[in-house]
């Protein structure tokens, strides 16, 4: 079955254009798979010999041992994306004619517990987009910390998809910003005043910092590459942290600071799935759970509400 699994992963590289961050998930979870039916087998298999049994047997040993057999039960996202890896690589060999059903396809992943996103206010944000230069920053390096930080919450952003921004993805006249999602998906979002004009501000210097290596890249770094990840998370740590923000630092914060806040102020769910590049609804909706929190809040203020709760003391 290695060879079956190479091939799905060398498929999924060039013909549908899956992150390696992906692939190496993907692979290491049918690899798993794979290491323990041979092992309790005692030689190779061919995928023909997987049964339903097979998978439901090592799904339920991930909550004992880990590869090591050492006690390790996983959590149920875990156990959850290990069962997708195998539903998605059965599903390539049914394509590629190699089995005539998938063993895994019949089996029901577990019920994922609800996490809250932990989303900065809307003060903590502002405080955040708008600082004064910080010590470690300069003119430029701040201007284009600005315009990063701008896009990451004004337009909800993944930190990825910022960063392969190019120039060409901008149409600051018009107010757009055309983004490459997750499996190449491209979407056009919106671009506010405050964000168009941190943008133009930093294009306006970024010609500074551009050697033969940068490209069309938006987003440079001091020797003039492409800003990579790394870099972009110390910025928004930094940013935060000098905002008084300790918990949620990090860049995602700022996408679901976006999400929370758009519903806050009465976005539909639909919207938000498109302007975050959501590939199912289910996954915008978690940001109900957020906003539930907030009209408690604010209902809480109502004097009918007040006097309700006094009622049952």
């Amino acid at each position: 079955m290695r060879e079956q699994l190479d091939n799905w992963l060398s498929h999924l590289h060039a013909v549908e254009n899956v992150s390696p961050h992906t692939i190496r998930a993907y692979g290491s979870d049918v690899l798993k798979f794979i290491n323990q039916v041979e092992a309790h087998a005692g030689r190779d298999l061919s995928p023909d010999f997987i049964t339903l049994r097979h998978i439901r047997r090592y799904l339920g040993s991930l909550n004992k041992y880990d590869s090591f057999n050492r006690p390790s039960p996983v959590s149920r996202k875990t156990k959850s994306r290990t069962l997708s890896s195998l539903k998605a690589f059965f599903r390539y060999l049914v394509d590629q004619g190699v089995l005539e059903g998938s063993p895994a396809e019949s089996i029901d992943g577990p019920r994922m517990e609800i996490i809250l996103p932990d989303s900065p206010s809307v003060n903590e944000v502002f405080a955040t987009l708008e600082a004064e230069e910080l010590p470690q920053e300069d003119e430029i390096e701040h201007l284009r910390n600005n315009a990063l930080l701008e896009v990451l919450y004004g337009s909800g952003l993944r930190i990825s998809e910022a960063i392969s921004l190019n120039l060409q993805s901008l149409d600051l006249k018009r107010g757009w910003l055309s983004v490459m999602g997750k499996g190449s998906k491209q979407r056009f979002v919106p671009i506010g005043v405050k964000e168009k004009g941190a943008l133009q501000a930093w294009i306006d210097v970024r010609s500074e910092w551009v050697t033969s290596e940068s490209g069309e890249a938006l987003f440079l770094g001091k020797r003039g590459k492409r800003l990579n990840v790394r870099d972009a998370y110390e910025v928004v740590r930094r940013r935060m942290t000098a905002a008084g923000i300790s918990r949620g630092n990090h860049p995602h914060a700022l996408r679901h600071a976006f999400a929370t806040h758009m519903m806050e102020n009465g976005a539909d769910l639909l919207t938000i799935k498109e302007l975050l590049g959501h590939s199912s609804l289910s996954t915008t909706q978690v940001y109900t759970h957020v906003t539930r929190d907030h009209l408690k809040e604010v209902y809480s203020r109502h004097p009918r509400a007040a006097a309700h709760d006094e009622s049952k003391d």
